[in-house]
């Protein structure tokens, strides 16, 4: 039988809330390593849970949001898990591949092995946090930024880029063709040192959990972020992986 529930739990004096209650393999008598316990006979049955939580009152804060555009809720799920469940095939969760989701305001992590997801994990950078930089290194609007990062950002450099001529309108200003000409690898100096730092926390979060070995060597990059150029060359410099 399948048990469902939902609980609250206290952690560090904040309420969490449980996402996920995962199972990733199940014992038999002491028996361990079982993937499918149904059909098979024995007097005590265990359980291996991989249990994601989250902080209950952002949980409802989304939910209400929902609510405002008339849609109800069934139920939360990790947006890392979602991501890994979306992109990986089924030998790459099986052998061992970490899925770095890289939103806007924040980077997902996910590590499965065997399966089943060993990881869920987030890191507090992404895509916004680039656009932030690039409006305030360049002084032009989050509008431009974000226009300058889509078509002109690059987190290696590139020849020629000293020599190309890019136009960044400045706060305030009207946008006009040849109006504040700045060198595109100007841009590229403020888009690489974040870009490493996003992939450097994830490494450290990798190696802090101790999921880095069963992890593999594959790592699968999604979500608009991973499109930046050069993200890939980054993530395989810093994360020592195949991308």
């Amino acid at each position: 039988s399948r048990v469902l529930f939902r609980s609250m739990i206290r952690a560090d004096a904040t309420a969490r809330e449980v996402i996920h209650a995962i199972p990733l393999q199940y014992s038999i008598d002491g028996a361990t390593g079982i993937r499918e316990p149904r059909g098979m006979f024995g007097t005590k049955l265990g359980v291996h849970l991989h249990v994601v939580t989250a902080d209950a009152s952002q949980v409802r804060n989304l939910a209400i949001c929902v609510g405002r555009g008339h849609l109800e809720v069934r139920g939360p799920v990790s947006s890392g898990y979602a991501s890994a469940l979306a992109t990986l095939v089924e030998d790459e969760r099986a052998l061992g591949a970490t899925v770095i989701d890289m939103g806007g305001g924040m980077t997902n992590i996910a590590v499965f092995s065997e399966g089943g997801p060993v990881l869920i994990d987030s890191v507090g950078l992404g895509g916004q946090h680039v656009t932030n930089d690039i409006a305030r290194g360049l002084g032009t609007s989050m509008q431009h930024a974000e226009r300058l990062k889509t078509l002109y950002g690059s987190a290696v450099e590139n020849p020629g880029d000293d020599r190309e001529l890019i136009d960044v309108p400045l706060i305030g200003e009207t946008a006009r063709p040849g109006g504040n000409p700045v060198p595109r690898n100007e841009l590229g100096r403020i888009v690489r040192p974040r870009i490493e730092e996003l992939f450097e926390h994830v490494r450290e979060r990798l190696h802090a959990s101790g999921c880095d070995e069963v992890a593999g060597r594959r790592v699968v990059l999604t979500s608009g972020a991973s499109l930046l150029d050069g993200v890939a060359d980054v993530a395989s410099r810093v994360l020592e992986k195949q991308i």
